[in-house]
This record gives structure tokens, sequence and C-alpha cells, in this order.
């Protein structure tokens, strides 16, 4: 009896233990094969789209920094006038003085010498302490070739590059040098003019000498003239004289 019944609980006890082992075997298969499937997809599709999205974002903020640093480099060079030193400052307020000057220099040049520029004024830069260019010399090209064949223009020319050259309030040496340039091209082409007008007189004066040469009588036709003239005064006088000596008078 006690025997049956051990063999019973031996048997039940099996039982329950197959059936417990059954269900906790099958509780951590369920979850395994679940978590295994879409949690796992959905979260890699949500990063790659997220991923996606936020590129041109970070193309757009890099080249924004890209730019920002660019510009930052390009203007470290360029220094704040109150930043700079007083000595530093006082160099810059003499570059931009010197800059007017010259600017108002050639352009006195260009206003006085009318069409006779080749092209605009041309200019030499310095860079100040503040990292900027200032003009610090300059020149114009005036033509001062003198004008083939008509020396009353070329004198009207060089009268006027004269004045181009001496126009600034402070000519320079060079301006001096093309003012002397133009007045001898002035002086020479007063010369030559002169001499020009004294050619065309001598030529007017021969045109005109040539009709009174040819009107000029020769001596053979002076006495036939005079012999003429004396027998029409015999003719016309009551006392008669002989031909011959008439012919001689």
């Amino acid at each position: 009896m006690i025997g049956s019944i051990n063999s019973f609980s031996a048997s039940l006890a099996g039982t329950l233990f197959d059936s417990l082992q059954q269900l906790h075997c099958g509780q951590q298969i369920m979850p395994i094969t679940k978590s295994s499937g879409q949690p796992d997809a959905q979260r890699e599709k949500k990063e790659e789209q997220s991923s996606a999205d936020s590129t041109p974002a970070r193309l757009q903020q890099n080249s924004s920094l890209a730019k920002t640093s660019k510009s930052t480099n390009e203007d470290s060079t360029l220094k704040d006038y109150k930043d700079l030193s007083l000595k530093q400052q006082q160099e810059v307020t003499e570059l931009q003085q010197r800059e007017q000057e010259v600017r108002a220099h050639e352009q006195a040049h260009i206003a006085a010498a009318g069409g006779h520029v080749n092209g605009g004024a041309s200019y030499s830069y310095q860079t100040g302490p503040d990292g900027r260019q200032y003009v610090s010399g300059g020149s114009v090209d005036i033509d001062t070739s003198p004008v083939p064949g008509d020396p009353e223009a070329t004198e009207e020319k060089a009268r006027t590059v004269r004045r181009a050259a001496m126009a600034p309030a402070n000519p320079s040496a060079q301006d001096q040098k093309v003012a002397g340039q133009a007045a001898a091209m002035e002086t020479q082409a007063r010369m030559d003019q002169l001499k020009q007008e004294q050619e065309e007189e001598k030529e007017t004066e021969k045109q005109v000498e040539k009709p009174q040469n040819s009107l000029q009588a020769t001596p053979a036709q002076e006495r036939m003239v005079h012999t003429a003239i004396t027998a029409y005064r015999d003719a016309q006088s009551p006392v008669s004289q002989h031909p011959v000596f008439s012919s001689f008078m």
C-alpha cells in the first residue's frame, strides 16, 4: 500500500516537473522569438531614416562653418583703427592723406589734358598697418607727339600738354620735365609755322608776277608803239615833219 502510494507520488511529481519544464521553456522561447523580429528591424529603419534626414542639415552646417572660417581668416588680416597703436594710427592717417593727394594730382592732369590722355590714371599701392591697400603713387600717359604736317595744330597741342603738366598744385619733377619738353615743341612748331607762311607768300608772289611778265613788251614792240604814237601826233599837228625824223623822237 505504501509502495503504491510512493509510486503514484513519484509519477505525479514527474508529470508536474515535465509540465513546469515545458511551461518554463515556452516562456523563454516566446520573448526571444518576438524580440528577434520587428523591434530590431524597426529600430534599424528609424536609425537609417534619422541618419538620412540629418545628412543635409549636417552638410549645410558644415558649409556654414566653412564660410564662417573663411570669412574669419580673410578678416583676420584687417584690423580696426581703434585696435592699432598710436604710431600705427598716425601711419594710417598719413597713408589716407597721401592717397587723396595722389588721386587729386592725377585728376588735375586728366582734366587739363583734354583729349590727349591715353587711357586713365595708373596707381601703385601700399599696405597699411591695418591690412588695407592705399594709393601711394600714380601717373597719367599723355600723348606728346607732334601733329604731322600741321605746325599750327602742333603748337596748340604743345600748349595744352604744357598746361596739363603744370595743372596740379604741386607739380613733380617729372611734371616739370614734361612741361619743358612741351614748351620746346611749341617753339619749334611756331618756327615751322612761320617758315610755312613765308613759303606760301613767296608762292603767291610768283603767281602774281607771271601775268605781268607775260604782258611786258619787247624793245622792238616798244619802238613800234612809239612810232605809231608819233605818227598820230604828227597827223594832228599843223606843222608837217618828215616821217623819218619822227620815228626816232
